[in-house]
């Protein structure tokens, strides 16, 4: 795998155009890969392609540059296959320079053809450029698109080499990927005096091997990683943490809190107070006696900062440095720990004391490992707010000399003041604070801070239903739709057109509004809808319905394959009634039970009251599901659960003509 990251805006590099060669011009290492045999067990779910040989080896100097060279040979084994054969190396400008990229295009096993070599005219070098110009960044990438030549039973390999004058002491390895690999392998070369450590992030730790100043790894035969759906994707992956004897390259932390000291000089901003920014705090904050509203109105006027993600001098460790709050103010723009930094600079101030937190937002790394002292475990930054005395909210955390502290994330523009996004509650964050820096545990929202609360009135007729709906949502469950409709609101319409047809068939959506009212964390949803045929009539004596109309389970949410990985919940609390309109001529001939049942990740209640008088079916239904993972060991009772709930959603009720 490429050991960097990954970028994009194109221009050639001058040279000499592709050649066709015989073959003989392709390095050893990918004539053998060419021909080795792969085992049936790898291409049983028909992957695109197989790597028969990934590796990588770092060179480490004396002076603390490393460099790297990667060699990847590829089977391509179908036509989408041939999307893969790219040869790519990413490099960070301040401290990285690119020496070698080469690719070749050769006949597999049994295959016969001219191969391909190719030249400087098919190297093409980028820099990385977000959507709408929202990236400023120091990183580019050279690559070689063998896509055109690819076809199947044909091999692509490819070599680069880099030299890396960065300061970061970790290198990283990822075995396994997208596809099958026949080979992978690590190899450090250390200098003498210079000590290693090793942290495995996914999978069992491989034994490793050490000959000289030479610490290989070897892997073979790896499936595939891929995560089931509702899964985590965890490829087998190895973090070498060096340790150089005379400062050549960052040091490794010993501890947390060492750690976190070595930040704090760069987010320690409550003196960066401009007169401009003095006077904005004065603005913002004028009439408000409540303490707790001047913090929100000064973390709501953080929030608003333009987001551009800045990305400069990564091979020296900018990344990790926020720009000063002057210019993050003055530009009207930062990334997340600038705006992070900014709010800081101007709670303090206000007299509010605030800290900058390093956590991490990325799916793929939900555990922070205490044992890894490590800032490559974290990718984004929040702020931690001293909270007033008298303040309540379940998103506070006691810090130890500090107090209580609220949790804030002025670069997620969808949460309200209080609230906190799913991917960070329960996560560990390192706490920048000076002497008081360490690592902390992140609330866990209680289940009743989020809630849809969903009131339907419909009229169930012999050829159609007609209703309308009105939804309420709170917390993250608001923070979720407001995201769907600021983002797109162009198709947010449809996207609610669309919700509604997945249970109710062939159906009209007119009228559809919403309003948000982030002062009082309620975001409104409603629509009139309508739809010919629900429902089974026969000969107009009998009518068959489904009383629950919208947001019916009819599948399991993890599917039916045979499960392999753990189940991450995500967090639900839906609370909803129906007053169901019954047709004139017609009474209840078989209404559905109650449904109860529950464990110890959600509960499913389901509710059914008939006013005869009135021709009104009155159902309630309530789902709670907790943000857990359960284990394996624990599956056969999730999927009992949903399958309950599955039931339950597609019960039936039946009338009969009078």
């Amino acid at each position: 795998m490429s050991p960097k990251f990954k970028i994009y805006i194109f221009f050639l590099l001058a040279g000499v155009s592709t050649a066709l060669c015989d073959g003989k011009g392709a390095p050893d290492w990918l004539k053998k890969a060419s021909e080795i045999s792969i085992p049936p067990a790898l291409l049983e779910d028909s992957p695109e392609v197989v790597y028969l040989h990934d590796e990588g080896v770092y060179e480490v100097e004396p002076d603390g540059t490393i460099v790297i060279t990667t060699r990847q040979a590829m089977l391509i084994l179908n036509s989408a296959g041939a999307n893969e054969a790219v040869a790519s190396m990413s490099y960070s400008e301040d401290t990285d320079k690119p020496l070698s990229i080469k690719a070749w295009m050769i006949p597999g096993k049994g295959k016969k053809g001219k191969a391909v070599e190719y030249k400087k005219k098919d190297i093409v070098d980028s820099v990385m450029e977000g959507a709408n110009g929202s990236l400023v960044t120091t990183s580019r990438r050279r690559w070689i698109d063998g896509s055109g030549e690819a076809m199947k039973g044909w091999v692509f390999g490819f070599e680069t080499v880099l030299r890396d004058k960065g300061v970061d002491p970790e290198l990283f390895w990822q075995f396994q990927g997208a596809h099958p690999s026949v080979y992978s392998r690590l190899e450090v070369r250390l200098p003498d005096s210079w000590q290693y450590s090793t942290f495995f992030i996914h999978g069992s730790p491989l034994e490793g091997s050490r000959k000289g100043g030479s610490l290989v790894w070897e892997a073979r035969n790896l499936l595939a990683a891929e995560a089931q759906p509702m899964g985590e994707l965890s490829p087998l992956s190895v973090c070498v943490s060096l340790q150089a004897p005379s400062g050549e390259r960052d040091p490794i932390a010993g501890s947390w809190e060492e750690l976190a000291l070595r930040f704090w000089p760069y987010y320690d901003s409550a003196e960066d107070v401009t007169g401009e920014m003095r006077a904005k705090v004065a603005e913002l904050t004028a009439g408000i006696v409540d303490p707790i509203e001047q913090i929100r109105a000064l973390c709501e006027y953080a929030q608003s900062i333009n987001y551009v993600s800045i990305a400069l001098e990564l091979g020296k460790g900018g990344g990790r440095r926020p720009r000063a709050p002057e210019e993050v103010f003055a530009s009207n723009y930062g990334d997340c720990k600038d705006k992070s930094n900014l709010l800081t600079a101007l709670l303090a101030e206000r007299g509010f004391k605030a800290y900058s937190l390093i956590v991490n937002w990325d799916d793929s790394m939900k555990e922070v490992r205490e044992d890894w002292v490590s800032p490559n475990q974290f990718n984004h930054c929040i702020v931690a707010i001293e909270a007033p005395d008298g303040y309540e909210s379940a998103n506070l955390v006691e810090g130890e000399g500090l107090g209580r502290m609220l949790m804030f994330d002025p670069t997620n523009e969808y949460a309200v003041f209080g609230d906190l996004h799913d991917s960070l509650q329960g996560m560990k964050g390192m706490l920048l604070a000076g002497e008081n820096s360490c690592l902390i545990e992140l609330p866990l929202l209680p289940l009743e801070t989020r809630e849809i609360r969903r009131e339907v009135d419909a009229s169930i007729f012999l050829d159609r239903v007609e209703g309308q709906f009105v939804e309420t949502s709170t917390g993250q469950q608001a923070a979720e739709e407001r995201s769907f409709a600021f983002t797109d609101s162009d198709n947010y319409e449809k996207r609610v057109s669309r919700w509604l047809a997945d249970s109710i068939p062939s159906v009209r959506v007119i009228n559809i509004e919403w309003r948000d009212d982030r002062r009082r964390d309620r975001y409104s949803l409603s629509a009139e809808f309508g739809s010919a045929g629900y429902g089974k009539n026969l000969r107009n004596r009998t009518l068959i319905f489904k009383p629950i109309l919208i947001g019916r389970y009819e599948a399991l949410p993890f599917g039916d394959e045979e499960r392999t990985q753990p189940v991450r919940l995500n967090a639900s609390n839906l609370v909803e009634s129906y007053d169901l309109e019954l047709p004139e001529g017609f009474e209840l001939s078989e209404l559905p039970e109650d449904r109860s049942f529950a464990e110890d990740f959600g509960s499913y209640e389901l509710r059914f009251e008939h006013d005869a008088e009135s021709r009104v079916l009155r159902v309630e239904r309530e789902v709670r599901i907790l943000p857990e993972v359960v284990p394996l060991e624990r599956f056969p009772d999730l999927e009992a659960f949903y399958r309950s709930r599955i039931r339950a959603d597609q019960s039936v009720v039946v009338l009969e003509a009078i």
